[in-house]
């Protein structure tokens, strides 16, 4: 038995429904990989934020409350001395950080964070000028 050439075909409508089928699909994937790239893009920033505040923590944390000797009733700031640096680096007691704000993050002896390294390691959120949005404050 001999097929005709008719019953091997694709009809027209066949076509159209493979090709409205596959723009459907095609749509969604782009949709999908959008939603996918935004969002490991925000997850970046967000891990970025937090290990700068964790970075900050881990400082105020590994000092002492007060400064020995004093009432840890006294008024909250670092010391004249202290602040004459222009950096953290005497700051020995965690009421010195009271009202700090460091933006563009700096690390304690004040170089400015992501430029400690030109080797290219970081990704670009955690380049310095990438750093420039960033504000860390600390309230006692």
């Amino acid at each position: 038995m001999r097929l005709c050439s008719r019953d091997a075909a694709f009809t027209l409508v066949e076509v159209l429904v493979a090709v409205a089928l596959l723009a459907t699909v095609t749509a969604a994937v782009v949709l999908a990989l959008g939603v996918i790239m935004q969002n490991s893009e925000e997850l970046v920033i967000r891990e970025l934020a937090e290990g700068l505040a964790q970075d900050l923590m881990d400082e105020i944390l590994n000092c002492r409350y007060c400064e020995a000797g004093l009432s840890p009733y006294a008024p909250l700031g670092p010391s004249p001395a202290e602040k004459a640096t222009g950096n953290r680096s005497l700051f020995d007691d965690i009421d010195d950080y009271a009202g700090l704000v460091d933006q563009p993050p700096h690390d304690k002896w004040g170089r400015l964070l992501g430029r400690e390294s030109d080797s290219g390691e970081r990704p670009p959120p955690a380049i310095a000028s990438g750093l420039e949005n960033f504000r860390r404050e600390v309230k006692v």
